[in-house]
C-alpha cells in the first residue's frame, strides 16, 4: 500500500544521493527518505466514542484533506496543515498517518501499540513492511506522539533498538512530545537505534492536569466512563426528578386545629389534626417522592451493574488479539458491596412507606402522626452511617468503597514528569532537549488564576509524590486525599459546601435540645449535621479559592477540571508552533524543493 500522502517513494534510481554543483565547489546535498509518523494519544476530545479508539488512524480512502471523524488529528487542523505544507516543501518528506491502537490507559497496550509501530514499518514480527521500497535505503524516522502516544514512541524505539528486524540503516532522527507524560519507572526510551544527530523537542502547558497528574495513574479515567456509559445520564434524569412541594407541609401543618375525639357528653379529649384534604396532598407528595427516590436507587444499581459490565475497545482487525480490549471499571466482588449498602440504605425508607399508606387509608391526620410516620431514625440512619467521614482519616463506608474502586482501576502508580531530560540524563542525547512552553495559547492563562492554580497542582503533586512508595507501604488516605482536592475544585459542590457553614451552630443546638430528649429522630438528625460540617471542613481546606471562570458560549468552562484535563492537555496539538517546526526543519535531511 502506498503512503498516505500526494507524494510516492521514489523509484530507486531516483532514490541516489544527488550531487549538486555550486561554483565554487563540489557539495553533496543528501536526499534521505524522510518519514514523519505521528501516534495518538489516550485522552482526546473529539475521539469519546470507545468505537473510534482502534481507528484513530487516517482512513487511506479519503484525501489528506477529507474530513475523517475517526482520525485522531481531525481536530488540529493547523497542526495537520502545517505538517502537510512542511512534507510539501521537501522532495523525499513523507507524512505517516496509519497509525492507530486501542487508546486504553493501559500500559500492556502502550508497550504492544509502540512495538507493532515499529514492525508496520519496516515488516517486523511477520507484518508487512509498509516501506518496503526504503528497506535497504538509509532512511530518517520522525516522531511525534501526543500524551500517550509519546510512551508509545519510547516502546518503539525499544523495538528498534532491539529488534534484529529493524533495518540498521534506518535512523530516529527526531522525537516531538505533546503534552507526554514520562514515568519513572515504565516506558524508558531507548536510544540503540537513534541518528548522533537525533534531536527532541518537549511541548508542554503547566495547566495540563492530565500530563501532571491523572496520567500517573494507568486506570480508565472515570470522566470518559461516565461519558461513555448511558446509565448514567438515567441516573442524573432520575435525580432531577426528585421534588418535594414544601408549600404542601406548610399548608398542612398551617390547616392544624384542635378537635374533640370524645363523644362523651361534657367531655374533652382535644386532638390536633390537619385539614384532611390538605393533609392527603401531603402524604401523596409524599409517597411520590419516595416511590421517585427509589426510582434513584433503581438507576444507581443500574449504574453500578453497567460498571461491573466489561467495557469493550474494538481494535483494528491487523491488530486483534494482540491488544487488551476489555476492563471492567467495578469487580464482582465490589459490586456486590455496593449492592449491599445499597440495600441497606433502600430498606430504611420500608417503614416511612408503610406507616405514610397506613395513615392514607385511616383518613385521619393528627399533626403529632406525621413526625411517628416519618419514621426518621430508620429512614436516615442507614444513609448517615454510609455518608459518614472521618475528617483526619477521610475514611467513611462510602469512601472505602470509592477508594477501592480507584484502588482497582489502577493498573499501575508511577509518578510522571512534564520532560523527558530524566529518561535521557545518562546519554549523549542529554543536551539534545528543546523545551517549548505553550502554556500561553491556553485561553485559561489570560483568566489570572495563576495563584489559585499553583495552590491546586502544589497540593495534588505533594500528595502523588507521597503515594509513590511501594504498593504495600503506600496509605490509602492518599488516594482519598487526592479524589477530595480534585472534588474541591468542582464549582458547584464548593459553592454547596459554602451553604454548610453554619451547621456547626446547627449542631451545637440541636445537641443540646438533644440532651433533654431520647428522640432517635433528633440524634440521627445530629450526625448527619455533623457529617455535613465534616464535609465542609473538608473540602474548604482543599479549595484553591476557585479555578472555574465561567465565560458565554465557553465549554467546558476554563478551569473546570474538565477543561483542565482535556482541552489544556490538547494545547500542544492544536498547531505546530513556530519553536516546534523549526526544531524539526533543522532536522530533515532531504532536499528541499527550489522554486
Amino acid at each position: 500500500m502506498a503512503p498516505p500522502t500526494s507524494q510516492s517513494p521514489d523509484s530507486e534510481s531516483k532514490q541516489k544521493v544527488r550531487v549538486a554543483l555550486n561554483s565554487a565547489n563540489k557539495l553533496v546535498v543528501r536526499d534521505v527518505p524522510n518519514i514523519i509518523v505521528l501516534v495518538g494519544g489516550t485522552v482526546d476530545p473529539g475521539n469519546m466514542d470507545t468505537a473510534a479508539r482502534s481507528a484513530s488512524f487516517h482512513d487511506p480512502k479519503l484525501a489528506s484533506s477529507a474530513h475523517d471523524p475517526n482520525w485522531y488529528w481531525q481536530d488540529n487542523r493547523p497542526f495537520r496543515e502545517a505538517l502537510d505544507a512542511l512534507r510539501k516543501d521537501y522532495t523525499n518528506l513523507h507524512l505517516f498517518t496509519m497509525h492507530g491502537w486501542s487508546g486504553d490507559n493501559n500500559p500492556d497496550n502502550r508497550t504492544i501499540a509502540g512495538r507493532y509501530l515499529a514492525d508496520r514499518l519496516c515488516g517486523g514480527g511477520g507484518e508487512k513492511p509498509y516501506y518496503a521500497a526504503f528497506l535497504n535505503r538509509e532512511v530518517s524516522i520522525h516522531l511525534i506522539g501526543h500524551s500517550h502516544g509519546g510512551n508509545v514512541i519510547n516502546e518503539f524505539t525499544e523495538r528498534a533498538a532491539t529488534s534484529k528486524e529493524w533495518p540498521k540503516k534506518w535512523k530516529i532522527r527526531s522525537i516531538t512530545y505533546l503534552s507526554t507524560p514520562f514515568f519513572t519507572k515504565m516506558h524508558p526510551v531507548k536510544t540503540g537505534a537513534f541518528s548522533d544527530a537525533c534531536h527532541i523537542t518537549n511541548v508542554f502547558c503547566k495547566y495540563d492536569l492530565t500530563q501532571r497528574v491523572v496520567a500517573d495513574f494507568s486506570l480508565m479515567p472515570l470522566h470518559d466512563v461516565l461519558r461513555q456509559k448511558g446509565n448514567s445520564d438515567a441516573l442524573m434524569k432520575e435525580v432531577h426528578g426528585l421534588h418535594f412541594d414544601m408549600g404542601k407541609l406548610n399548608a398542612a401543618l398551617m390547616s392544624t386545629r384542635p378537635v374533640d375525639k370524645d363523644d362523651r357528653f361534657w367531655h374533652i379529649d382535644l386532638h390536633l389534626l390537619m385539614d384532611k384534604v390538605k393533609a392527603e396532598q401531603l402524604y401523596d407528595e409524599s409517597l411520590t417522592a419516595i416511590a421517585q427516590l427509589r426510582k434513584v436507587f433503581d438507576a444507581v444499581r443500574g449504574l453500578l451493574r453497567q460498571f461491573n459490565t466489561p467495557l469493550q475497545f474494538p481494535v483494528a482487525t491487523e491488530l486483534k488479539g494482540k491488544l487488551t480490549h476489555e476492563r471492567k471499571v467495578l469487580s464482582d466482588s465490589l459490586l456486590a458491596r455496593f449492592l449491599a449498602e445499597l440495600k441497606t440504605v433502600e430498606k430504611g425508607i420500608d417503614p416511612t412507606e408503610k406507616a405514610l399508606r397506613a395513615r392514607r387509608k385511616k383518613g385521619e391526620y393528627p399533626v403529632g402522626g406525621l413526625f411517628d410516620d416519618l419514621h426518621l431514625a430508620d429512614f436516615l440512619q442507614p444513609l448517615v452511617r454510609l455518608i459518614g467521614v472521618d475528617r483526619k482519616t477521610l475514611n467513611g463506608p462510602l469512601w472505602a468503597l470509592i477508594g477501592s474502586m480507584l484502588e482497582e482501576q489502577v493498573a499501575e502508580f508511577d509518578n510522571t514528569v512534564t520532560s523527558p531530560a530524566a529518561q535521557l540524563k545518562a546519554t549523549k542525547f542529554a543536551t539534545a532537549i528543546t523545551q517549548v512552553d505553550v502554556s500561553k495559547e491556553d485561553g485559561y492563562s489570560h483568566r489570572h488564576k495563576d495563584v489559585e492554580f499553583g495552590r491546586f497542582i502544589s497540593r495534588l503533586e505533594g500528595i502523588e509524590k507521597r503515594y509513590a512508595v511501594a504498593p504495600a507501604l503506600r496509605n490509602p488516605r492518599d488516594l482519598r486525599d487526592l479524589l477530595f482536592t480534585l472534588l474541591a475544585q468542582v464549582e458547584p459542590l464548593r459553592l454547596l459546601v459554602q451553604k454548610w457553614a453554619s451547621a456547626a451552630d446547627w449542631a451545637a443546638s440541636l445537641a443540646t435540645y438533644g440532651s433533654k430528649t431520647k428522640s432517635p429522630g433528633l440524634r440521627v438528625l445530629i450526625d448527619l449535621v455533623n457529617h455535613l460540617e465534616s464535609y465542609f471542613v473538608i473540602v474548604s481546606e482543599r479549595s484553591a479559592g476557585g479555578l472555574q471562570v465561567d465565560q458565554p458560549k465557553v465549554d467546558p468552562p476554563y478551569g473546570s477540571l474538565d477543561y483542565l484535563m482535556r482541552v489544556s492537555h490538547s494545547v500542544s496539538r492544536q498547531d505546530l508552533y513556530p519553536p516546534v517546526k523549526e526544531a524539526l526543519k533543522k532536522q530533515l535531511d532531504t532536499r528541499l524543493k527550489r522554486g
